[in-house]
């Protein structure tokens, strides 16, 4: 099976080309674009011109890119200016998809939620979130309105992902206003393993599975290891993935090396990090991958 490992794995800002050209020699053939995941940044004509030559030159092909909802770009704000801005950062990304060669691949994005009821996370703050987030939809809903043709002209899915305390109260809402071909769900297993394991909402909805964040972790916190060095159900999510609408596609891994043993804690920056210490986490990354490949497989 072909696996995909995301090229923020150590940091998402900065240089990109030595993240490629590791990532296709650790044995990964495809991509997901991380960098920039939570900015406003744009990326123009010769920066798309070089990414393309790069991943040319390491033979590695991207899948899809996660997309922004910005800092002060937000495609689901309730005041106009921002959310045009929005549109404009979200547009950017569909465009650099296809541009790319990710036709019939999704741009991730993280969106409104309203929030799971749990002892451990303070009642008022889910209410105020959940408020909030009733208020944003009717904004993301505009703006994915507007996209529609964008998606449409590219082929490109917009993938809307669970965040942690997503209770999958709009993710439904969404599903229904848009047709399969152009949106569905991005499935982060890390974010469904916190606060219990709560794959079942996934396994509900798999008929519209059109991304994967897949990583690990001890069900508190969000760490992004490698598979089977923490608490994730390897087995129950590789039979999800192996009987739903994504188990011909792609498996895509959003590590970060950040909470691994191959983590230096005597540099601050992720661009510190060395590159004998990136290779060994990529090495030992892939052949994790690889074996929950194997699982899925052995599924279907």
């Amino acid at each position: 099976m072909k696996l995909c490992c995301v090229t923020s794995y150590c940091g998402h800002t900065g240089d990109f080309a030595s993240r490629l050209y590791e990532l296709a020699e650790a044995g990964f053939e495809y991509c997901s674009w991380g960098h920039q995941w939570c900015t406003d940044f744009l990326y123009t004509k010769p920066e798309i011109t070089e990414i393309r030559r790069v991943l040319k030159d390491a033979g590695i092909k991207i899948l899809d890119i996660h997309g922004s909802k910005g800092a002060e770009k937000c495609w689901f704000s309730p005041t106009e200016y921002i959310r045009l801005a929005g549109v404009e950062l979200v547009r950017n990304r569909i465009e650099m998809l296809a541009e790319l060669g990710g036709e019939g691949g999704a741009v991730v994005l993280h969106g409104p939620n309203t929030k799971f009821s749990h002892e451990s996370i303070p009642a008022e703050k889910t209410e105020r979130m959940t408020r909030d987030a009733l208020i944003q939809i009717e904004y993301a809903f505009r703006t994915l309105d507007e996209l529609m043709p964008v998606l449409e002209k590219c082929n490109v899915k917009i993938a809307i992902e669970n965040l942690i305390w997503d209770d999958w109260g709009l993710v439904d809402r969404y599903l229904e206003r848009y047709p399969a071909e152009r949106l569905g769900i991005c499935f982060d297993a890390g974010h469904a393993n916190i606060l219990g394991n709560r794959m079942n909402e996934m396994e509900q909805r798999k008929n519209r599975l059109v991304a994967t964040h897949i990583h690990d972790n001890d069900g508190v916190r969000d760490l992004h290891k490698p598979l089977f060095t923490e608490s994730m159900d390897c087995e129950a999510l590789a039979k999800l993935i192996a009987t739903s609408s994504y188990k011909d596609q792609v498996p895509c891994f959003e590590l970060s090396m950040r909470n691994t043993p191959y983590w230096d804690e005597a540099f601050e920056y992720p661009w510190e990090q060395s590159e004998e210490n990136r290779k060994a986490f990529l090495k030992d990354a892939y052949e994790s991958c690889a074996r929950f490949g194997a699982m899925i497989e052995a599924a279907k």
